[in-house]
């Protein structure tokens, strides 16, 4: 049951390996679940050999490549590559350098999954750091490959982040490979979780360990926070990690994010990873997502990007070039429809978003002092399947099949 549980959170790997370490010389597991461990492990050696391969292969053309994610956080979070599940391979490239990318990866025998057909350079202007990817695939191995490419993934400039990485290597030395600084890694997690609205429980286990594990440079994450207008969603993430899995934060860090805290948020901002629910409508989305700004610049950006094409729209007619400005018509007509629908589903009991809705207020940066909880204490009885375990991290586990009460500030087994 519990193994079970943790496969459908998609962490089964790290409750495995907890249970192995627990278990007495009377105690055995099925072998079947031994058998998907090994696999796993296996897997994940093979995708960070090939991993390394194009990562190798695009830095020979002189492009930037940086893994994300995958076997990379594997050993930064866990120093072990068997700890994690991984579906395919992740990369950063800058979107002027896409197009070369593309043709690189087509050397290494990767087709597109997705965009097929589009220009490259068309491709390179959608997107955010949400967005911004698209599929390939490769099976010259006979077992497919899938790879992400992604052109964006912070909300910085990518001239900006091609000097940091390349002021980091200078700072680190030999050996440490092509990778983002470590507090703008932790911060691209962030952001990532923020994604799913904090209701997938991989991500917060991957931050939760790498807490665990190395100890961040407060002073340094602070900054590059602020640099980058992401302290709401590292102060969310960060009191995500406490209540979840009582990762020790420093009251001095939550203080000096205190400014950035919302004075409230739609609820459907913080999902539960717990209770795999039906994701949020598109609109109701991009409200979240206002929402996280923290800044009224970001804000805007944000809403001029959803006036941009898309790879959809990009792919729903193709055009010649003379005609591309026409996929803006598309895409606001797209749009229009969109808004035309949710006003109908309005008057059939739905908000406006495409869901019911209502408010609430986070709490302060010390929960005792708080007068009401946030809904990362709203958890089911499926946090028993919690990863925290196994790298010995307290959790409130409530009995099986009984539905865990949300606790308030102040009453005992109240993380913090």
């Amino acid at each position: 049951m519990l193994l079970e549980r943790a496969k459908t959170l998609d962490v089964f790997p790290l409750v495995f390996h907890r249970l192995q370490r627990l278990r007495t010389e009377q105690q055995t597991l099925r072998i079947d679940w031994e058998k998907r461990f090994r696999a796993n492990a296996a897997r994940n050696l093979y995708l960070h050999h090939e991993q390394e391969r194009l990562v190798a292969a695009l830095a020979a053309a002189g492009l930037l490549a940086l893994p994300l994610k995958g076997t990379t956080l594997a050993e930064e979070a866990y120093g072990d590559l068997a700890l994690r599940t991984q579906v395919d391979i992740d990369l950063y490239v800058r979107p002027g350098q896409l197009p070369v990318a593309l043709d690189v990866l087509t050397g290494c025998s990767y087709r597109l999954v997705n965009a097929t057909g589009l220009r490259a350079e068309l491709l390179a202007a959608t997107g955010d750091a949400y967005t911004s990817e698209c599929g390939l695939a490769s099976f010259s191995s006979g077992e497919p490959i899938l790879l992400e490419l992604h052109w964006q993934i912070l909300p910085i400039g990518d001239d900006e982040l091609a000097a940091v990485f390349v002021s980091s290597q200078a700072g680190e030395g030999v050996g440490r490979g092509s990778r983002l600084p470590r507090e703008w890694n932790f911060l691209y997690l962030c952001l990532h979780a923020s994604a799913d609205r904090w209701a997938s429980l991989k991500p917060l286990a991957d931050l939760a360990h790498w807490l665990a594990r190395q100890r961040p440079d407060w002073e340094h994450l602070l900054a590059a926070a602020a640099r980058l207008r992401l302290r709401r969603i590292l102060l969310l993430t960060l009191l995500a990690l406490r209540a979840y899995f009582a990762s020790p934060i420093p009251e001095e860090v939550l203080a000096a994010l205190e400014p950035a805290r919302p004075r409230r948020l739609p609820a459907t901002a913080i999902g539960n990873p717990f209770d795999l629910s039906e994701p949020l409508t598109p609109a109701a989305t991009h409200r979240v997502r206002l929402a996280l700004r923290e800044d009224v610049r970001d804000r805007l950006s944000y809403a001029a990007r959803r006036l941009r094409p898309t790879p959809r729209d990009l792919a729903a007619i193709r055009l010649p070039r003379f005609l591309e400005s026409l996929y803006w018509l598309i895409h606001w007509g797209r749009g229009l429809s969109a808004v035309l629908s949710l006003l109908t589903t309005r008057g059939k009991g739905q908000g406006y978003m495409g869901t019911k809705e209502k408010r609430f207020e986070l709490p302060n940066s010390h929960p005792r002092s708080a007068r009401r909880t946030s809904d990362f204490t709203h958890v089911s009885a499926g946090r028993a399947a919690a990863p925290a375990a196994s790298a010995g991290v307290p959790l409130d586990t409530p009995p099986a099949g009984r539905k865990a009460h949300a606790r308030q500030p102040g009453e005992e087994g109240w993380p913090g």
